[in-house]
């Protein structure tokens, strides 16, 4: 019997299989109504299948980014961490260190999970600002909020980005049940139409090595390599 296409394979097997199929029936007689009543589900595949990896190429982008954001914005923290030290030795007694980092650290900022950073960083802004628009520190506030904005806009790109991905990967899915449905009708008509030994020859043969071979020549490569 044929070899059939199965939920558990890839889109990739299904376009595979389907191509051969296609290409196969083209060398026989009699087929055309076979390559006609599968092609529209073949393509749909295609199509779907380009949408999905395009759109993990783009949430590999949008995961890099978010990245990014988030280590510059640990960078931002660090800084302001490090000009406060600077401000106080040459200000003894404003303690300003102290007002804007109350723990005297930065490490469970800079360590927190990435959605709630932003808004912790967001008070640093809040505590400098209340410092007065006079200070030095004073205009460090709005850097800190840019690179907040920044980083907040990263984070929504990436979910958002991870959604799309999910619609593409349910479409491509449904897509593949249709093609898989179809080629077994195919091979259920080419039955019908042509008899099984002709029908056998429309429908390629997966190369799946027995587990067995593999391990036969894993324990000749181990042999080798100890001669």
């Amino acid at each position: 019997m044929a070899q059939l296409l199965y939920p558990r394979d890839s889109s990739q097997k299904h376009m595979s299989a389907t191509r051969r199929h296609l290409r196969l029936c083209k060398q026989v007689k009699n087929t055309q109504g076979l390559v006609k009543q599968i092609t529209p589900a073949y393509q749909l595949v295609t199509e779907k299948d380009q949408e999905l990896q395009a759109q993990k190429l783009v949430r590999e982008d949008r995961y890099d980014d978010m990245l990014m954001a988030d280590n510059q914005l640990d960078d931002s923290v660090r800084n302001l961490f490090g000009k406060c030290e600077a401000f106080d030795r040459t200000h003894p007694g404003d303690n300003v260190l102290q007002q804007i980092f109350p723990e005297r650290k930065f490490s469970h900022i800079v360590t927190m999970n990435r959605q709630e950073e932003p808004a912790m960083v967001e008070k640093l802004a809040m505590r400098l600002e209340s410092l007065g628009e006079k200070h030095s520190l004073f205009p460090i506030a709005q850097e800190l909020k840019q690179v907040v904005a920044t980083t907040r806009k990263a984070i929504r790109a990436y979910q958002e980005c991870v959604q799309l991905l999910k619609v593409c990967e349910t479409e491509c899915e449904m897509a593949c049940t249709a093609l898989r449905r179809q080629y077994e009708n195919n091979y259920l008509d080419a039955r019908k139409q042509l008899g099984r030994p002709l029908a056998e020859r429309l429908f390629p043969t997966f190369n799946t090595k027995k587990k067995s071979d593999k391990t036969s020549a894993e324990a000749k490569e181990a042999a080798a390599k100890q001669s």
